[in-house]
């Protein structure tokens, strides 16, 4: 979408892409199996498109046995008949709060790689749901093809989940370049730019689900694409292509999960604006955004339209039945402020199936900053109005995840679903709008130019070793077990060779480091516009 106007990436951002990945990549060794939100449903529903069990409605479909089986062999689940456990007692809970029961998981003997066959050779009960089913199946189609081009049906159970983690990592990586290309075309800067391509990396939360197996990793780079798309459009861009990705990421994303459904009204106002930016006239905006909706309703929009006309609702329930209510109802003030301590804590860093969280300081100061920065930008006069525009994308999100989740509580008294994860679709409107913010407040802070990606890099780069250190810790790091002892303890439990893992984590160290050092080396001399190339 780019115009060669514009010029080409800077070394720095191409570091920090680098470094995001093999970020990502680490974090897939690191968790151990299944110790993400639900994983073992979605491994389970990808497989059974792979085995050509294709898409159940909604409560029909089950967990594969063998992925029950697998999670006693990872030392997840104690018996196989647990999978909505969050399964056995983690080293960071029994610390934290001394809790032993189920069995600490860090007691568990790590399985040897010959006790480890492929999924389909692994024998475990039935009859369990898989709710995943109640999604579209988009992410898990993608998953399926990758997982049968690759022959991967005869590969160790720990070497299939990995590369279905892979495969998240592979959707995932693209942010820092997304956000580059985002942040750079709002401020005219390359500068601004080469700092938001580091953000990505200041969110531990985003790389723990990032390198899990989960819709959510589709979600996050369909939603970075089309605020991409509607930032060019919202700057002058006319070119045919930029309506298309608009059209492609829109439908794509809603043929994946329904969080992505509010972003629908907010992409059409930012269509009529966009377009209206380029001159044309009122009966040609309605036109171009009318044929862009219509593009995105053929993708994947027909699904939610289709689930209207056999279930009489939007989202039908995955389990097949209402859950028995737990606890009694609370008033709206109050349920809100859970919402958002709950949504805070789990946006930044809540591992694990959140039960590890960041400490409250930590994500409170993480928002305050994230905040100011945010709020900084719209100082940036160029920017202003194209962020305003964009800013109803994580602004309906939030608003239709805390109405659905409160109609929830009404009916069950349940806290369920307040998870930061699930605004990670609109993610990259906040990472360009504190990029631009960052600027202006290092502008009035005197901060000379060639610092500011250097500062944002070694700043980004310590959040993620702090909130990468916080997660092995919780993983692995159990009372009367050292740092090495734990070290060793998940190079067992990884489907690779300790040394490869080693040489993982020194590659992420050295690219953390060298983006700091290349930013400051490569930086250009100014922060000064750049022609956005009207017809690009």
């Amino acid at each position: 979408m780019a115009g060669n106007r514009e010029g080409s990436i800077p070394l720095a951002a191409w570091v920090a892409l680098g470094a995001f990945v093999a970020l990502l990549t680490f974090w897939a060794i690191m968790t151990p199996a299944y110790r993400a939100p639900d994983e073992p449903q979605h491994v389970s529903a990808a497989l059974g498109i792979a085995q050509g069990e294709g898409w159940p409605r909604p409560a029909a479909a089950e967990i594969d046995p063998g992925v029950l089986r697998s999670a006693v062999l990872a030392g997840f689940l104690t018996t196989p008949d647990q999978p909505t456990s969050r399964g056995n007692t983690l080293p960071g809970v029994h610390v934290a709060t001394g809790r032993s029961t189920p069995p600490l998981y860090s007691a568990v003997e790590p399985t040897p790689v010959d006790q480890r066959p492929p999924y389909d050779a692994l024998e475990g009960p039935t009859g369990f749901t898989n709710q995943m089913t109640q999604h579209p199946p988009a992410y898990y189609a993608a998953q399926a093809a990758v997982y049968i081009a690759l022959g991967a049906d005869d590969w160790r159970w720990d070497r299939q989940l990995m590369l279905m983690r892979l495969v998240s990592v592979a959707m995932v990586g693209w942010l820092p370049l997304l956000a580059f290309l985002t942040a750079r075309r709002l401020s005219g800067s390359a500068v601004v730019g080469s700092a938001a391509a580091y953000l990505p990396l200041a969110v531990p939360q985003l790389a723990h689900v990032g390198s899990s197996v989960g819709n959510d990793a589709l979600v996050i780079l369909l939603g970075a694409v089309l605020v991409t798309a509607l930032t060019y459009l919202l700057t002058g861009s006319r070119h045919t292509l930029t309506l298309v990705a608009v059209a492609v990421s829109l439908g794509l994303g809603l043929l994946t999960k329904g969080l992505v459904l509010p972003l629908v009204p907010a992409t059409a106002v930012a269509l009529v604006l966009g377009l209206r930016r380029t001159g044309l006239s009122w009966s040609a905006t309605a036109l171009r955004s009318l044929l862009t909706l219509t593009g995105a309703f053929v993708i994947g929009g027909w699904w939610w339209l289709l689930n209207l006309l056999r279930y009489g609702t939007l989202q039908p329930n995955g389990q097949g039945v209402d859950r028995p209510r737990a606890a009694p109802s609370v008033g709206v003030l109050d349920f809100a402020g859970r919402f958002v301590e709950q949504v805070n804590t789990s946006f930044w860093g809540n591992f694990g199936w959140l039960e590890l969280p960041l400490p409250g300081l930590v994500t409170t100061g993480l928002a305050v900053i994230a905040a100011v920065l945010v709020v900084a930008a719209f100082a940036d006069r160029a920017a202003r109005v194209p962020l305003l525009v964009l800013g109803l994308l994580p602004l309906v999100s939030v608003v239709a995840l805390f109405v659905s989740l409160y109609a929830v509580h009404l009916r069950d008294g349940r806290f369920n679903g307040t998870q930061g994860r699930y605004l990670f679709g609109s993610l990259m409107v906040l990472l360009a709008a504190a990029a631009i913010g960052g600027s202006v407040l290092g502008r009035l802070a005197r901060v000379p130019d060639r610092w500011l990606v250097p500062l944002v890099a070694l700043g980004c780069a310590a959040v993620a070793a702090y909130g990468g250190w916080t997660a092995f810790a919780g993983f692995y790091l159990d009372t009367g077990i050292d740092r090495s002892a734990a070290w060793a303890t998940m190079t067992a439990w990884s489907p690779w060779p300790g040394w490869l893992v080693t040489a993982q984590l020194a590659l992420v160290l050295i690219l953390l480091v060298a983006g700091a050092v290349s930013a400051m080396l490569t930086a250009p001399a100014r922060r000064g516009p750049v022609d956005h190339g009207g017809t690009a």
